[in-house]
């Protein structure tokens, strides 16, 4: 059996008994879909169904690798983008670790060379050492990656939710199946918001052109409090934090946090910190900005995995979560849902140790054969680092 085969034999399996945890979106009818299919991997667009059932049908008969659904809504969504008639479209965030900028990814990122078999790990190798040829590198993802992600994620829910106003039955969030999250508001008033529109919403969310002197971090005007609601509240909170880690080095600082009421003592720290005051609320604004991937949020025609779908590079499922659950949800435990039986696969790259229902597999080189569970036979082969061994 080619690899191509088993993957998609697992998620057809799969999707006879579990699309019922696909969430239907709403207007489905006037909804795009998309899919990419295993083995000669073809791409599938300006699909329509018409209902639900439909839909559940064309992914029994197909077992597609990846079924995206776009976030606008439109008069003919089986027609060509420029025939579509565009009627708006849901407000979408893709938080990724990749853009979160974590120091693992360096440290997980493996690659193989088609030609001549060797393989290695480091990122950004583009050719192999050995032979000269092109390598393939896969980007794997850890704990420490996803925690990344998960926790800009809830900085963006906070911005949703206190500063927009957004509340938590109009938000519909979801793991990624890969690296990240993926957040949807769903609220009516966001569908007819213009690219520009999203732009300055995305500006915002980064803290672009703020203003720390209109804010009252400047000597002059009122103080920001740590009660303070918006950007005022979260730069100065987190100022007072960076500052009380200061206090182990400084001993000035003690007495500001020991005098410190709600009301930020801006003269106060500006004249002990000087110059660095000025650096240390660049540091504070970067802290709290949530990075989120702008070329996604500003697409009024984009297409994004359908929530409750399994990630074709992965096999783990995108799984929609509360936003009030999200601190507690594990990936590697809740996004699982294909089988422990075990499959033999032959390994082609270097792979890390990876956890799945909290046990540990792996690591795993170059040429080693592993009896794995269905699951994590189906992430190595989907992810190119392993092959099928019959």
């Amino acid at each position: 059996m080619s690899e191509a085969r088993f993957l998609k034999n697992a998620f057809a399996s799969y999707y006879a008994r579990g699309f019922d945890l696909a969430r239907e979106p709403k207007h489905i009818d006037r909804r795009e879909f998309g899919f990419t299919t295993f083995g000669e991997k073809l791409v599938i667009r300006h699909r329509r169904f018409s209902k639900w059932s439909e839909l559940r049908d064309f992914v029994n008969s197909l077992a597609p690798a990846d079924i995206m659904c776009s976030t606008a809504i439109y008069e003919r969504p089986d027609e060509p983008m420029e025939r579509k008639g565009w009627l708006g479209a849901e407000l979408v965030f893709d938080i990724d670790a990749d853009h979160v900028g974590t120091d693992c990814l360096s440290q997980h990122t493996s690659w193989f060379c088609p030609s001549c078999g060797e393989s290695g790990w480091g990122l950004g190798i583009a050719k192999c050492p050995a032979c000269g040829g092109k390598v393939e590198e896969i980007k794997w993802f850890c704990e420490n990656c996803l925690e990344a992600a998960k926790q800009e994620t809830i900085k963006l829910l906070d911005f949703l939710e206190n500063d927009f106003g957004f509340s938590e039955s109009e938000i519909l969030l979801c793991f990624s199946g890969h690296r990240g999250f993926h957040v949807h508001v769903l609220s009516d008033e966001v569908m007819s918001l213009d690219q520009q529109s999203r732009k300055e919403i995305v500006d915002y969310l980064l803290g672009v052109g703020l203003d720390f002197k209109a804010l009252g971090f400047a000597p002059r005007g009122k103080p920001p409090m740590l009660t303070s609601g918006g950007w005022r509240g979260r730069v100065a909170r987190r100022i007072y934090d960076l500052l009380f880690e200061k206090a182990r080095e400084d001993e000035r600082i003690s007495p500001i946090l020991e005098k410190w009421s709600d009301e930020m003592p801006v003269s106060a720290v500006l004249e002990v910190l000087g110059r660095e005051y000025w650096k240390l609320l660049e540091r504070a604004k970067e802290e709290v900005a949530t990075h989120v991937d702008s070329v996604v949020t500003t697409d009024l025609h984009r297409i994004m995995r359908l929530p409750g779908t399994l990630h074709g590079k992965t096999g783990l499922l995108a799984k929609v979560i509360s936003p009030s659950e999200i601190d507690s949800f594990d990936p590697f435990v809740e996004a699982v849902v294909l089988p422990k039986s075990v499959v033999s696969v032959s390994v082609k790259a270097p792979i890390p140790e990876i956890r799945l229902w909290n046990e540990a597999y792996g690591p795993f080189e170059r040429g080693q054969r592993v009896d794995a569970p269905k699951a994590l036979g189906v992430l190595l082969i989907a992810k190119g680092a392993a092959k099928l061994v019959e």
